[in-house]
């Protein structure tokens, strides 16, 4: 499920969030992505065991520091919100409910076609 769980990571709210927790420190973020990127793939693969990995290893981008809480705070909820996701989808396929394709229009679209 970590593999899963650091693919569905890579959203545009994580980033957001890792970089605020950074205090808008674009080199810190950056460099600590990469660690918690290889971090993650190191990581056993039961989430409760992973986070306890993460919050007790020592982090070369943090100067051989554990996580900050509000770091590891802000990572524990994003991980959490991700296996709820994947546990959730995994019980919807189970039960036959599949979901809709995104439909998007076309850039060139004119607005006032749909009406």
């Amino acid at each position: 499920m970590i593999p899963q769980i650091l693919s569905g990571l890579e959203d545009l709210h994580f980033e957001t969030a890792l970089l605020e927790a950074f205090n808008w420190d674009e080199e810190k973020k950056s460099e600590f992505h990469e660690e918690f990127k290889v971090m993650m793939l190191a990581a056993p693969l039961n989430v409760e065991k992973a986070l306890f990995f993460l919050k007790n290893i020592k982090w070369n981008s943090l100067g051989g520091e554990q996580l900050p809480e509000n770091i590891y705070n802000m990572i524990e909820d994003h991980i959490i919100r991700m296996k709820n996701v994947i546990l959730q989808e995994s019980e919807d396929l189970k039960a036959g409910l599949i979901p809709l394709p995104h439909f998007r229009r076309k850039r060139n679209d004119d607005p006032e076609e749909w009406n």
